[in-house]
Formats: C-alpha cells, sequence, structure tokens
C-alpha cells in the first residue's frame, strides 16, 4: 500500500487502507517498525504525537509543509539541508541524516480569521 500510494500516513490509516482487512493493527505497527530499521519507510513526526510512515525510495528526497490549522500536507522536493549534511560529514560524523517539517497556514486557511482554527462556543 505505502508503495502505491504517497504519504506519510498514520499507523491506522495504513491499517484502514490495507485490502481485505489482511492483518490486525498490531501487525502494522510491527511491519513498520521493521520496514524503519531497514530503512523501506520512512518515519515523520509532525509535532502532534502521530507518527506518520511514507514509502522510502531513496531516490526522491523530500521534506513536507504541515498546515496548522487544517493539518494537511503537501510535500516539498527542495532540500537545503543537504549540504549541511555535507559540512558535518566534514567535521567527521558518520551517518548523517536529518529531518525538517515546515509549518504554516495554508492558502485555503487563510481565509478563516487570521488563519487560526475557530474558537468553539461554550454554553451555559
Amino acid at each position: 500500500m505505502l508503495s502505491r500510494e504517497h504519504g506519510p500516513f498514520t499507523a491506522d490509516e495504513i491499517h484502514q487502507r490495507m485490502e481485505g482487512g489482511v492483518c490486525d493493527l498490531v501487525t502494522v505497527y510491527r511491519c513498520l517498525a521493521a520496514m524503519e530499521q531497514i530503512a523501506l519507510v520512512r518515519r515523520c513526526d509532525f509535532g502532534d504525537g502521530v507518527y506518520r510512515y511514507e514509502f522510502n525510495t531513496g531516490e526522491n528526497h523530500h521534506h513536507h509543509i504541515i498546515c496548522r490549522s487544517c493539518h494537511g500536507v503537501e510535500t516539498l522536493d527542495l532540500c537545503m539541508a543537504q549540504e549541511l549534511e555535507g559540512r558535518a560529514r566534514q567535521l567527521g560524523y558518520r551517518d548523517v541524516t536529518h529531518t525538517l517539517e515546515i509549518f504554516g497556514v495554508c492558502v485555503k486557511c487563510q481565509g478563516a480569521v487570521g488563519g487560526l482554527p475557530q474558537p468553539k462556543s461554550v454554553t451555559g
């Protein structure tokens, strides 16, 4: 499923998209952990307490921009951090990697007051 559809997806979303209920949610978590260990999937942390996963081909290095309001995700195919990785290698570091996620308010959500979610009214 991850190789067919571009994520990132939560473990719950992956489980729901599995065809024919081929496995339970615990199996999805175990498989994701194993696939992450061999770098077949990449784990994304958007700071909301839920990890998301996407297939890692190793060819299309990219980052994400996440809307703070609707939590939509877009792919950014540009990576400025690769130069920093190169500098770290020059300093003698090995097995250098990085993660970078950018947060903002998308164009669609900017129509809301200040681009922020509307407060819920409290009655009583």
